[in-house]
């Protein structure tokens, strides 16, 4: 029967690198620039919100589609497939705190915190981002003839033991690098879109991603597109 991956390791992958916080610094750090784990530092999910997440995709047990690596689609299973039409480039304040947000995002995978990292999503992403990872392992329990309540309770205990375990920060040379943050538009509705650019150990990756002002700050609820095909750390890239 297959474990869970350790929730830190599956959302590094699936983000293809890989609440309350701190107040934004009005001025980030000037890009290109790979963040530090000390940057990582906006206010974890509790344990609780991560178990009664992992209790809940249990309980839909509903398919969720495997995002492949590589290819196209989205990296968070939040659709963020909106309407850019009327939306007007994004102020500073705007762009400083989208730019906040993303790097320290770059800065929690590299720290290998992931209640750290969730608070990073709105909650309703963080939810849907924890279903995500758990779709395929539930499934497969479920099918096999587990009864919920036994993969319940092994998938939680399985998630606490990782949740809990100290962070580990990945070394130096395979901490992604934040390229860029540009192109940033508030639409009608408030919310952000921004045009991301990063490198990690498998190349170079272009985003887009969807930010909601949530808890006073930006967070994330949604990103989508991914490692361009034949794309590598020295190949020119254009912005999403």
């Amino acid at each position: 029967m297959p474990r869970i991956a350790p929730p830190v390791v599956a959302f590094a992958v699936a983000t293809l690198l890989a609440l309350p916080s701190a107040a934004q610094e009005a001025t980030p750090a000037p890009l290109p620039a790979t963040p530090e784990p000390s940057e990582c530092r906006v206010e974890p999910r509790p344990a609780s919100f991560i178990e009664d997440a992992v209790r809940r995709a249990v309980a839909s047990s509903a398919p969720v589609p495997t995002f492949p690596p590589g290819g196209g689609g989205t990296i968070t299973p939040t659709p963020i497939a909106v309407s850019e039409e009327g939306s007007q480039p994004a102020d500073a304040e705007t762009v400083a705190a989208a730019t906040a947000t993303v790097r320290e995002y770059f800065a929690c995978i590299s720290v290998g915190d992931f209640p750290r990292l969730s608070a990073l999503y709105t909650e309703q992403a963080a939810r849907d981002n924890l279903a995500f990872l758990l779709s395929n392992s539930v499934r497969y329990r479920l099918d096999e003839g587990t009864p919920a309540a036994e993969v319940e309770a092994e998938i939680v205990g399985e998630f606490r033991e990782s949740f809990l375990a100290s962070p580990t920060a990945l070394p130096a040379d395979r901490r992604p690098a934040l390229v860029a943050v540009a192109n940033v538009r508030t639409l009608q509705d408030g919310r952000v879109v921004a045009g991301l650019v990063g490198v990690g150990p498998g190349g170079v990756g272009q985003w887009r991603a969807l930010l909601v002002e949530e808890g006073g700050r930006l967070l994330v609820a949604g990103i989508t597109a991914a490692l361009p095909k034949g794309t590598s750390a020295d190949t020119p890239v254009s912005l999403p």
